[in-house]
């Protein structure tokens, strides 16, 4: 027995969004398991209910999904057996709607019977003898034909067995001569349409003039032979603007990916307030009740206030800052780290850290540069009698400029080294140092031929006006 799979355009004579923001929208993501389509919630505006399902065809399966259930053993064909179920959507005598279904399917082993095995919707007028819409379509027995006044164009044929379908259908009630019926499908598995996608399949001269129902169609047939249910149907949407429809479901988007960063000054002095933005960016799907938290090691040296940081939502590629204060209380002193995370109900962000001191700080940077006599025996090492140079370094590694900086040079063993005098005289002494800026003085210093073998130990100060 062949099995063959269509995608289809349905318009007949005898038939012709993921926020609150889209008209009506199935997601199955609240409901328990083992419930109808008309039990499930609507969490769109409209807030439109399907019939009941008097042929048990499909239930919640629990996960998020609605599968097909029953093997309905039909005679007739596949647009009068199986589940025919109708929700009262808010009317339309103009204007232009959007309807979206996202599924996965597995036909590699399912039931069939001679009404051939269909799943689609469709938007329909009150009398559902007009209609246009989209169905996944599995024939296999010449007898699944449609009726009389049913027109079907089939646009993909020969489908894989298995897959993941998305598809948006857009009817146009004011084209002209006559209302549109366009469809857009993305088999590739990431559900995803941006504005550039132009219409896989275009039909005009549509006989259904006014859009009164949502029509949900399932022949039963579209069920494993096997435990594995074979068709998921993960999202049922419909929504009046093309921004609203194209969302993904939220659990066919990429997971959100978020990203801080932490910027402000490096430094400040004691009683200041420091103000600190924390940027987040999103690089991946949707991420709601977006917020951040800002932290320090500084005990209660520090004050953290956070300013107005508001409960978020991120779209993808979207980022956003929060800014805190930082206050350097009285007993502030040296370097500080800052911890930053982002987090919201789907993911957290990798913490990032920022450096900052508090107050003025000149440090020593080793090693020292040593030059000795080259006329002396051992180059690189100070012999008694000798005179040598000694060039010291210093960096601001503080939070602030400093100013009237002398920098002097001791040796611990002062009676060793009688005479330290820097390089040119008054060399030593500096005006300003801006932060992270790093100044050299050199000594010239004279070792005592009383100077006994081994180490010496030599003290670097730094002090400022400040």
């Amino acid at each position: 027995m062949k099995k063959r799979i269509t995608f289809l355009l349905v318009t007949a004579l005898m038939c012709g969004a993921a926020s609150a923001t889209v008209l009506n929208e199935w997601t199955f993501e609240a409901d328990l398991a083992g419930l109808t389509l008309s039990m499930a919630a609507n969490s769109g505006t409209d807030i439109a209910a399907f019939s009941a399902d008097t042929v048990p065809v499909t239930q919640t399966d629990g996960l998020r999904g609605l599968i097909c259930n029953n093997d309905v053993g039909g005679v007739g064909n596949l647009w009068t057996d199986g589940a025919i179920l109708q929700a009262d959507v808010t009317d339309l005598p103009s204007g232009v709607r959007f309807l979206r279904y996202d599924l996965d399917y597995d036909l590699t082993a399912t039931n069939s019977n001679n009404s051939g095995t269909l799943l689609g919707l469709s938007f329909s007028d009150a009398t559902g003898t007009k209609l246009a819409g989209v169905a996944l379509q599995c024939l296999t027995y010449s007898g699944a034909m449609p009726p009389a006044g049913v027109t079907e164009t089939v646009f993909e044929s020969g489908l894989e067995l298995s897959g993941s379908l998305a598809v948006i259908a857009k009817v146009d009630l004011d084209a002209v001569p006559a209302p549109t019926l366009e469809v857009w499908y993305n088999f590739s598995g990431d559900n995803s349409f941006n504005a550039s996608n132009l219409p896989n399949a275009i039909i005009t001269n549509l006989n259904l003039t006014a859009i009164e129902e949502l029509e949900f169609r399932a022949t039963g047939d579209l069920i494993a032979s096997v435990s594995n249910a074979s068709v998921v149907v993960d999202n049922i949407r419909t929504a009046s603007t093309w921004a609203e429809i194209i969302v993904p479901p939220a659990d066919l988007q990429s997971p959100p990916e978020l990203v801080v960063s932490i910027s402000g000054d490096d430094g400040m002095a004691v009683g200041q307030t420091n103000l600190i933005s924390v940027t987040i960016n999103n690089s991946g799907g949707r991420a709601s009740g977006v917020t951040s938290t800002l932290a320090h090691n500084g005990g209660g040296a520090l004050s953290i206030v956070s300013s107005s940081n508001p409960v978020g939502t991120l779209t993808a590629g979207a980022s956003t800052i929060h800014t805190y204060e930082v206050v350097a209380n009285a007993t502030a002193s040296g370097p500080y780290i800052l911890t930053a995370q982002a987090t919201s109900v789907e993911t957290a962000s990798a913490p990032a850290t920022f450096d900052f001191i508090v107050g003025s700080r000149i440090s020593f940077a080793p090693p020292p540069a040593l030059t000795d006599d080259p006329a002396f025996v051992f180059p690189d090492e100070v012999e008694p009698g000798e005179t040598f140079e000694l060039t010291i370094a210093s960096v601001n590694d503080g939070g602030l400029t400093v100013h009237n900086i002398t920098n002097s040079l001791t040796a611990v063993n002062s009676a060793y080294f009688p005479s330290i005098t820097p390089m040119p005289v008054n060399g030593n002494i500096y005006p300003s140092m801006a932060v992270g800026a790093t100044n050299t003085t050199t000594y010239q210093v004279t070792c005592s031929a009383n100077t006994p073998d081994g180490l010496q130990t030599f003290t670097v100060v730094n002090r400022t006006a400040d």
